[in-house]
């Protein structure tokens, strides 16, 4: 019999105020990992967007499979990025994604390579560091 989920965390947090106190460490090392996977997975994706704008840009733009690529992944990223306090990360993702749904033709490859960039460096900024890692765990 599967659990209701509200009562699955209260379980969890019943214990000894230490025992709490060591749930709540791992929980966060836990989300801490996942924000890392985010930040990687997300980095992969932004490299295929660049390549794509990058194939758009040699092929003079008139490329709307790329276009469309370019724009569901930042949708990904646009919905993933809330989730791990990427939240500039999301903002930009959203905004590409929005222009890439309203462009056509091919004057569209330079401003989506501009906020690939942009999203690039947004993606950088929220990575966790090494230390910072060590000192969340």
């Amino acid at each position: 019999m599967t659990q209701n989920p509200k009562y699955v965390l209260s379980e969890t947090l019943v214990g000894e105020p230490d025992d709490i106190a060591d749930r709540v460490r791992r929980a966060e090392a836990a989300i801490l990992a996942m924000r890392m996977d985010f930040v990687a997975w997300a980095s992969d994706d932004i490299q295929v967007m660049k390549t794509l704008c990058a194939q758009a840009a040699q092929s003079g733009g008139e490329t709307p499979l790329a276009r469309d690529a370019i724009r569901r992944i930042a949708h990904n990223i646009k919905g993933q990025g809330g989730s791990f306090d990427c939240a500039e990360v999301s903002a930009i993702a959203h905004d590409l994604c929005e222009y890439l749904r309203a462009a056509s033709g091919a004057g569209w490859v330079a401003s989506a390579t501009e906020m690939v960039s942009r999203l690039n460096d947004s993606l950088d900024a929220a990575r966790p560091s090494e230390s910072k890692t060590l000192k969340q765990i």
